[in-house]
């Protein structure tokens, strides 16, 4: 129990600084952003692709709730079914937040 209000705190500060984020570079959180976990080499990926990114890195065995917790509040759709073996993966402990409409060119 006490566990889940740590992770929904988490999530709840990740919000907070990912608000913070697009209102600093005049933007909004809408349905541009999307959320996912990544690993170290898909997190330089994303970053060298869009100007507005934002990672931190979680531990393994809180990322599934909270890249769900994190999807939720950004009414994004909850991708995949529901199965959290590819969350306990030792590299995937990245979550990273990625305007979709600022692309680098």
């Amino acid at each position: 129990m006490e566990n889940l209000k740590s992770v929904e705190r988490q999530a709840n500060l990740y919000m907070f600084d990912l608000n913070n984020l697009a209102l600093e570079n005049g933007c909004q959180t809408d349905n541009n952003w999307e959320v996912k976990q990544a690993t170290l080499d898909e997190k330089k990926e994303l970053e060298r692709s869009y100007q507005l990114t934002m990672s931190t890195k979680y531990l393994p065995e809180e990322m599934g709730e909270m890249l769900r917790l994190v999807q939720f509040k950004l009414n994004s759709p909850v991708l995949g079914n529901g199965n959290d073996t590819n969350t306990h993966n030792s590299g995937g402990n990245y979550l990273i937040a990625f305007h979709t409409g600022r692309l680098k060119r």
